[in-house]
């Protein structure tokens, strides 16, 4: 397995889980992203046809509305709504610690359904808005032709005004403005507008919810124009009255444009959206880009740049601001190592967002080691001076993460230098039996038999055993195994305890029998009085 090194962006030391976690995306197993995708460059095909290339292609789109004034939170949308597919896919039973997933699949469903209404309405005003528009025009360009400035009439209120106590003069002023607001969007075909965005409604549902300033864009692009409509439409009276007070002084052309219109207008209905942002509403909510999903201490502007600087996908977007850790598996293991031996460390890490570059380090020289970039570290025929601590630094594209460190340690194989010695002792006598070591992993542990018999009280260096009599004679020889593999067995010590007593000795034993029965006795002899 060949490894690439690359540049560290970021070091961000982090308290490690012992497991990651991290919502997935499956570009071709969630139906939303395409759709989203789908939608998303269709309404910029549609928004350049209406208003020109102001926000480029969907997939470069990063246009939010901060304090009323258009900006971008660092993240292109595209991703946020990646971000949002992600959620929206998910299975039901995955949870996140700091992100209630379920609240934002709720906030969707009700931005969904006021996207939904507003295209309902959209739909129903799209067969007169052109009328309408045209038909503002004509009013306005009618009264300022039939009824020149300056004119005593135009400034006495004669009709019912939209406020009362308004001249007429406002009115024309205020219909023609109102007019040139329609006209942008019936000039470009606002039926199809409107049917476009009953089709947009999941995706309009998503951008809405995306960033809290979206409120404001969307009141911006279709709400404020939409409320000047819903004005005039709320006011069929006014056109009536006004054909009926100048029937006969105005072009018959125009009295009939304003019945027509005034006919029109009980047709037309509004329901304003107010779309719900997803998360807490605050100013890092969740999908935005001041947001930091997971708590790592990257915000999700700041994963965005790392993996958009890397060359990297939404997939590792999504992983990258929702996973929990990066945890390492495996591990690099505490090894032991007998001089002459090979050692090899491996490390892994969970949730890595490719590509991946390592670096080993060793102390107490603490410095890398040359060309040790690959997952696993081999140490051949170590040495006393490979003894010490490794670790690993590993490098994915959101940075560089320290492993847990590993000791290696390096010891010669363990050896017997002085072996235990038997002979013939006598009766009652003591005899030591000793062995010396050099090598092996510390402690040791020493195991001696008789026969091939283990003695339990025997477990140090030396054994001494006393009192010995002809049954203790035998072969004795110790087992010592180091604190890792090594096990070592000694020679056999034979010792012969002689088996005929001595007369001293059996002197001295008889002495010492006559006594305990002497105690013995008197210990037994009942006390007077």
């Amino acid at each position: 397995m060949k490894w690439v090194y690359r540049p560290v962006f970021v070091v961000v030391l982090m308290s490690l889980p012992t497991a990651g976690w991290g919502l997935t995306l499956d570009e071709a197993a969630c139906p939303q992203l395409g759709e989203f995708d789908a939608l998303g460059n269709s309404a910029a095909a549609l928004i350049t046809l209406l208003w020109g290339d102001l926000y480029g292609t969907w997939p470069e789109w990063d246009v939010e509305y901060v304090d009323g004034t258009e900006t971008g939170d660092g993240v292109n949308d595209s991703w946020q709504m990646a971000l949002l597919a992600a959620v929206l896919c998910a299975e039901p039973w995955i949870e996140d610690p700091f992100v209630d997933l379920e609240l934002v699949r709720q906030q969707y469903a009700a931005n969904l359904a006021n996207a939904e209404t507003l295209a309902a309405d959209l739909v129903n005003v799209a067969p007169v808005a052109p009328l309408a528009g045209q038909l503002m025009w004509d009013v306005g360009e009618g009264l300022l032709t039939e009824f020149p400035f300056p004119n005593p009439l135009l400034y006495v209120t004669i009709v019912d005004m939209p406020e009362p106590g308004d001249r007429l003069l406002d009115l024309v002023l205020w219909l023609r403005r109102v007019g040139d607001d329609i006209i942008v969007i019936s000039g470009y075909g606002f039926d199809l507008f409107a049917t476009a965005l009953s089709i947009f409604s999941p995706w309009t549902a998503g951008m809405s919810g995306l960033n809290a300033g979206m409120q404001a864009q969307v009141d911006l692009i279709m709400v404020d124009r939409i409320t000047k409509f819903a004005v005039v439409a709320s006011n069929p009276g006014l056109f009536e009255d006004l054909a009926d007070d100048y029937a006969g002084v105005m072009s018959p052309e125009l009295e009939q444009s304003l019945r027509d219109f005034a006919a029109l207008l009980p047709t037309i209905s509004f329901t304003t959206p107010t779309f719900v942002v997803f998360g807490d509403g605050s100013p890092d909510e969740p999908l935005a880009g001041a947001s930091d999903w997971n708590g790592d201490g990257l915000t999700n502007e700041d994963v965005f740049g790392l993996v958009w600087a890397a060359g990297g996908t939404r997939e590792d977007f999504v992983l990258g601001v929702t996973r929990e850790g990066p945890a390492f598996d495996p591990q690099p293991a505490d090894l032991k190592r007998y001089l002459g031996e090979d050692a090899q460390f491996t490390v892994g890490l969970t949730d890595p967002i490719l590509p991946l570059s390592y670096q080993w380090d060793f102390e107490p020289a603490k410095a890398d080691i040359p060309g040790a970039t690959e997952d696993t570290l081999d140490v051949l025929s170590v040495t006393l001076a490979n003894a010490g601590t490794y670790f690993c630094t590993v490098t994915d594209m959101l940075g560089s993460y320290f492993s847990p460190a590993a000791s290696l340690e390096v010891a010669a194989h363990l050896e017997i230098v002085e072996h235990p010695e038997g002979g013939d002792v006598e009766w009652l006598g003591t005899h030591t039996f000793e062995v010396a070591t050099t090598g092996g992993f510390q402690p040791l542990m020493f195991q001696w038999f008789k026969d091939d018999r283990p003695i339990l009280i025997a477990t140090e260096a030396s054994f001494t055993t006393s009192m010995l009599t002809p049954a203790d004679s035998g072969a004795y020889y110790v087992e010592i195994s180091d604190n890792h593999a090594d096990v070592q067995v000694s020679r056999a010590a034979t010792i012969i305890v002689d088996d005929g007593m001595p007369v001293a000795a059996g002197v001295a034993t008889l002495a010492l029998l006559a006594g305990a029965l002497a105690l013995g006795a008197a210990a037994a002899l009942p006390s007077k009085g």
